[in-house]
């Protein structure tokens, strides 16, 4: 944080086996105060060196080869019958 100005992410972890951590608590501070997202993002458009705010990643990415994704695909719903 530059000057008491960015964004502050708040990890925590699970109590599960293994841990794993998750994002509890996003926190925006302008000019040493915590602000709302809003007022951040106001505050970045006239200053473009304030970092832009990106949700981080939470979803699994990876790409699986075509004989096991085929098992991991969303089933689709039925048609309807009655038209």
């Amino acid at each position: 944080m530059r000057n008491g100005t960015g964004i502050d992410l708040w990890w925590q972890e699970t109590f599960t086996e293994p841990p794993r951590p998750y994002l509890a608590e996003v926190r925006f501070v302008a000019a040493g105060e915590r602000v709302t997202r809003r007022i951040y993002e106001r505050a970045r458009a006239k200053d473009q060196s304030l970092p832009p705010y990106a949700p981080p990643r939470t979803r699994n990415r990876r790409t699986f080869p075509p004989e096991t994704a085929r098992h991991l695909a969303p089933k689709q719903e039925p048609a309807d019958r009655n038209r």
